[in-house]
């Protein structure tokens, strides 16, 4: 007696396991989701080659001001006191023209980010001066892995519903 119950019991228990091991193949055949590139691997490597690419500092602001033409448009970003370091307050001064006048923004901000790692939301404000000229105080975090490649994003709006005037710096902190 004791035999066949435990027969019994085994019986039921391999059914239930195979049930559920067939279960799970159903379920994961289902939401199986194919690869969105053929080489997942190699797709990864050559975006973060584009994205050091695309980090790679094109203004010296530690050495000078730094400009940029946008669309009938100049953009000049200058920070001081010079050179440019983490954690020390900045003057950012940004004067905008289009052709020869000055720009008719009335009010900005800087977002300062680094390339490819989230350091937190870091706006400077700026303050119109007249004249195309808008200034704002603030600093650049000092990143714990040393990094100090950073971009400077400009965006600067008017009165009117025409879009912001835009220009990026990617910079790089002095040590």
């Amino acid at each position: 007696m004791r035999t066949s119950l435990f027969v019994l019991v085994l019986g039921v228990a391999v059914a239930g396991a195979l049930g559920a091991v067939a279960a799970n193949f159903v379920v994961g055949n289902r939401l199986f989701e194919r690869t969105v590139v053929p080489d997942p691997y190699e797709a990864g490597l050559r975006y973060d080659e584009e994205r050091k690419k695309a980090a790679r500092p094109d203004c010296a602001l530690s050495a000078g001001p730094c400009r940029q033409q946008l669309d009938g448009a100049t953009v000049t970003l200058e920070v001081t006191p010079r050179p440019v370091r983490a954690m020390t307050d900045l003057v950012f001064t940004v004067t905008a023209r289009r052709g020869e006048a000055p720009a008719a923004e009335t009010a900005g901000e800087i977002s300062l980010a680094m390339p490819g790692m989230y350091m937190g939301d870091n706006r400077v404000p700026l303050a119109a001066r007249g004249g195309g000229v808008f200034q704002g105080k603030g600093l650049v975090v000092r990143c714990p892995s040393g990094r100090r490649t950073w971009t400077a994003e400009v965006t600067l709006r008017g009165a009117g519903a025409a879009p912001p005037l835009r220009a990026r710096f990617t910079f790089e902190l002095a040590e």
